[in-house]
């Protein structure tokens, strides 16, 4: 029994009991809505569970299994959809938020023809601090009109003026790599690649290097990864425990290098001189701006996909985090070197009036549409593009040449068959500056190389839609609001659709694909790449110089090289090429 030495004090208690009451209550409230707001997605989009999926845990979903580190993801999403995937979809749920994977083409048509489903997923509002509503995010009319003033500025007939730069940035990198390279006196035989590379496989190893075959062990690396991810830590750098090969100092002064690096900093400069007429010279500058520039973009890509897995900071609390932070810091970066090259150009136009008005690059085309158009691009409209087109335009272009240059280095009769093919058209001891634009087009067979790497590495290992009304495929529900991931990676790597998909076999491409959405590196639809044409001759022009006076082997293995799935799909260990010239 309680008492107290007068009614004041017996108010003062039922206060504090009373407050102390209300205080529960407000938590009460606060975790019933917490938990309604993770449940109820289950709920809403309870018809999905009809579609096969691997099995999933209340609230958290299948974050585990996602949330695993880099190169394991990507195995793991194969094995999954070549498990599930007959019927076409696949269901999974990120945290409390329903996905879709379409596995097979006729499904990846469903959702990718028309202008139905063009709205973005709901991970890309990790990328809008870094590009803003550039055409990459943007959906409705902004994005119809932003897609028609652009068109433009990749039209054929402009393209064809951008190959004199270039075969002026191919011959920069061709440059860069004698500087490294062994001489012609040392250069090996194309039988004697054929050995080095035989020699350097390892025999335990996983020949295609994609396929689990101890789903067990598997899955007690995906639940430390996922574990990690709860308490934080970045799915970026949880690296697998498997040996990675080193190099000593006698082998990188030996004609060893990480062709990766250089090639980000050649297309910076290619990207930067033809769609912003803005000469930066990263490449043979790497210090600076530039080159804080080319490192903030391999953070920021990390971070974002750090981001993108943690649906809970879909919010701002995120910059609360120490993630967040580190972020921002690299944005800072990022957006000070485009707003000094938006600067810069539109200084150089008011000088040269006359310049500005035959807008001959993408970032004069802007400033134009600017001017005489102000209410459909303002300041803020001009950083949004350039931020997503400098990204664009460099980061995914790098990425697939050092695919390309790691698939021709691990398969040395391949590489002689593409320098067979320059050497026929171009001759020995042509630069390629001396070459136009029609003899680079008929370069099929170095096409068809591009065409396989974007099929075994694309550049963008998968991106999302979502769906903006209900959709029945072969008898399954997705309901409207969803997300589906369409991912190129795992289209790309099935059995059902590829005839040996994990082997590099350019001839392939010598035909029509099997079915018109079956490649797609791209995207395809009406939100296709606007750059793709851009892009596909700029890597051509740059393998070309390359073969004309190189050969080399990659120094990874399979079962190394592990591509990390981020923004974009990187090597984490960097694309270790032993080079020769080919002459003096």
């Amino acid at each position: 029994c309680v008492t107290y030495e007068s009614d004041e004090d017996m108010i003062q208690a039922l206060n504090f009991l009373a407050e102390m009451l209300d205080g529960q209550a407000y938590f009460v409230l606060a975790a019933a809505a917490l938990l309604l707001f993770l449940l109820y997605p289950r709920f809403k989009y309870s018809a999905i569970d009809g579609i096969p999926g691997p099995p999933s845990l209340p609230i958290v979903g299948n974050i585990f299994n996602m949330g695993t580190a880099g190169y394991d993801s990507l195995k793991l999403t194969i094995a999954y959809c070549s498990r599930l995937g007959n019927a076409g979809l696949v269901r999974a749920w990120l945290g409390p938020l329903p996905m879709i994977f379409p596995t097979r083409p006729e499904a990846v048509k469903e959702f990718l023809r028309g202008s139905k489903h063009s709205v973005k997923g709901a991970n890309y509002y990790c990328l809008k601090p870094w590009l803003g509503e550039g055409l990459l995010i943007s959906s409705g009319e902004k994005w119809k009109t932003r897609r028609r003033q652009l068109t433009h500025a990749f039209h054929f007939q402009l393209l064809k003026t951008f190959v004199p730069i270039f075969t002026k940035h191919a011959n920069a990198l061709s440059n860069y790599w004698a500087q490294l390279a062994l001489p012609a006196s040392q250069c090996p035989s194309d039988e004697d690649m054929v050995k080095m590379i035989a020699e350097s496989r390892h025999p335990e190893g996983d020949p295609t290097g994609f396929i689990l075959n101890d789903d067990d062990l598997h899955m007690i690396k995906i639940w430390k990864s996922g574990i990690s991810k709860l308490l934080g830590m970045s799915a970026s750098h949880l690296a697998d425990n498997r040996s990675k090969r080193t190099f000593s100092s006698d082998e990188k002064a030996n004609g060893c290098f990480d062709a990766f690096p250089v090639i980000k900093r050649a297309t910076l400069d290619t990207i930067c001189d033809t769609a912003m007429a803005t000469h930066v010279n990263a490449l043979n500058d790497w210090t600076g701006l530039q080159n804080s520039y080319v490192n903030a973009v391999n953070e920021a890509n990390a971070q974002a996909w750090d981001w993108m897995l943690r649906p809970w900071l879909w919010n701002r609390t995120f910059k609360l985090t120490r993630l967040g932070k580190d972020f921002e810091a690299n944005l800072n970066i990022l957006h000070e070197f485009t707003r000094r090259v938006i600067r810069e150009r539109k200084e150089a136009l008011c000088k040269n009036p006359k310049e500005s008005h035959e807008a001959k690059c993408f970032l004069d085309m802007l400033i134009r549409i600017q001017m005489e158009q102000p209410e459909t691009m303002c300041d803020q409209d001009l950083a949004d593009e350039v931020d997503t087109f400098m990204f664009e335009g460099h980061d995914t272009t790098a990425v697939n040449l050092s695919w390309v240059i790691y698939l021709l280095g691990r398969n040395p009769s391949v590489q002689a068959k593409a320098r067979a093919e320059v050497m026929q058209l171009f001759g020995d001891g042509v630069s390629v500056d001396k070459v136009n634009h029609d003899q680079f087009d008929k370069l099929e067979y170095v096409t068809c190389v591009i065409k396989e790497s974007l099929r075994l590495f694309p550049s963008v290992p998968w991106f999302s839609r979502v769906t903006t009304e209900d959709v029945h495929f072969d008898g399954m529900f997705v309901p409207k609001g969803v997300d589906v991931t369409i991912a190129p990676w795992v289209l790309h790597r099935l059995n059902e659709i590829w005839k040996d998909p994990h082997d590099f076999k350019p001839e392939r491409h010598m035909q029509r694909p099997p079915h018109p959405f079956a490649l797609i590196p791209f995207s395809a639809g009406p939100r296709n790449c606007i750059g793709q044409n851009f892009a596909m001759t700029e890597e051509r022009v740059m393998i070309a110089a390359l073969l004309q006076r190189f050969k080399w082997i990659s120094l990874h293995d399979e079962d190394e090289v592990e591509p990390v799935p981020q923004v974009i799909l990187r090597p984490s260990n960097g694309i270790w090429c032993k080079v020769w010239k080919i002459s003096s």
